[in-house]
């Protein structure tokens, strides 16, 4: 099993998609390449006021740009996201663990 912040092997749901999945803690994610299309965020986390969100790395090359997946609640949310670099970044939350699978449209 990956070390807390560490992203699990991505693996091919009975789908199609493919999912990452992430056990963070209290921690963001280490950045991840996705290939872009419809993709559900889904989070269990001890929120106490925190969040959980899907960040690009900008065009710049270094600065997270947060996108509309954003939980700070256990639940699901699902959206369009486009193919580049990605963290899930947690502010505030702890015992997160989170999953981003691509959902074949």
């Amino acid at each position: 099993m990956p070390n807390i912040g560490e992203v699990f092997p991505q693996t091919r749901t009975s789908q199609g998609g493919l999912a990452n999945a992430f056990n963070l803690g209290s921690a963001s994610s280490a950045q991840f390449q996705i290939t872009g299309g419809f993709y559900c965020l889904d989070a269990i986390a001890t929120w106490g006021g925190g969040s959980v969100t899907v960040q690009r790395v900008g065009p710049d090359g270094s600065t997270l740009i947060s996108t509309a997946l954003t939980l700070s609640a256990n639940g699901t949310i699902e959206g369009y996201l486009p193919p580049g670099t990605y963290q899930i970044t947690v502010a505030t939350a702890t015992a997160v663990n989170a999953s981003l699978v691509s959902i074949p449209t």
